[in-house]
């Protein structure tokens, strides 16, 4: 039998169902790979590849009960996957040996129940679209006392988020992930001609006058003051790679609160 498996926050098993070692959770996702063949020339020339969806099996049991009672709880267990419209909803899949890491997944297609001795056997295939795993807490709630798991290898204080900044300054931000993640930070007073840079990467955020800046990397969104705002910047969206960053701010008469949200990711 499977360790403790959830959906959202639903662990499987206290919903009364038995999840089989043999359930398929790929190490790696397949790879799209981009190549380009030549006439009159062997091989190909390759041009990188991206990693595909990522999809699982799960090869779970509904326990022993009469065939009524087996018939409301696969409603009630569909019920976690698909909207009030009936449309196939993203859910969190965690796995009881990596609590501290979950899959954005949906049900990925029909799933046909075998009835047998008061039995119900079925696969559950889900697909995650974004084939990475995420840390269930951004940074910024990574802190002594937060609710994250023990043995989660992470650096405890990593952002430091709310540091009041009155002068230029380099600090370190930490990735505890093992793939690059986008830089997405709040900026929250004044300042003139300001810019953050990191990893070779500038991004302009010109002059500030009691505004509030959201940056939100995942998306590619400039918010000033909660609206929708690209015009507001230049340069590069920042990306955080793997271990220690050193990231800076620069600018004149700055006075501002500078604050991170970051969710690693694992391959």
């Amino acid at each position: 039998m499977e360790s403790s498996v959830w959906i959202d926050d639903n662990e499987l098993q206290a919903l009364g169902l038995t999840v089989m070692l043999d359930s398929s959770e790929p190490m790696l996702p397949s790879f799209r790979t981009n190549t380009m063949t030549v006439p009159g020339r062997h091989g190909a020339y390759d041009f990188g590849a991206y990693m595909d969806v990522r999809q699982f099996e799960l090869n779970c049991a509904f326990k022993r009960q009469s065939y009524t009672d087996l018939k409301a709880q696969i409603r009630k267990f569909v019920k976690l996957f698909v909207d009030d419209y009936g449309r196939p909803k993203t859910v969190k899949l965690r796995f009881g040996d990596e609590p501290d890491k979950y899959y954005d997944v949906k049900v990925g297609g029909g799933v046909p129940v075998e009835r047998l001795a008061n039995l119900g056997f079925f696969t559950l295939p889900l697909i995650a679209h974004d084939p990475m795993a995420k840390f269930i807490v951004p940074s910024n709630d990574i802190v002594m006392g937060s609710d994250v798991p023990i043995l989660s290898d992470v650096i405890w204080e990593t952002g430091f988020s709310g540091r009041q900044l009155t002068a230029p300054i380099t600090f370190n931000i930490v990735n505890n992930g093992t793939t690059v993640i986008p830089f997405s930070f709040k900026l929250e007073g004044t300042g003139t001609n300001v810019r953050i840079s990191a990893n070779g990467r500038t991004m302009t955020l010109g002059n500030m006058s009691g505004q509030t800046i959201e940056v939100i990397g995942e998306k590619y969104l400039i918010l000033v003051n909660g609206i929708n705002d690209l015009t507001r910047t230049g340069g590069h969206f920042i990306e955080i790679l793997p271990g220690i960053n050193n990231v800076s701010i620069s600018g004149t008469n700055l006075n501002v609160t500078m604050s991170e949200s970051l969710t690693y990711k694992y391959v």
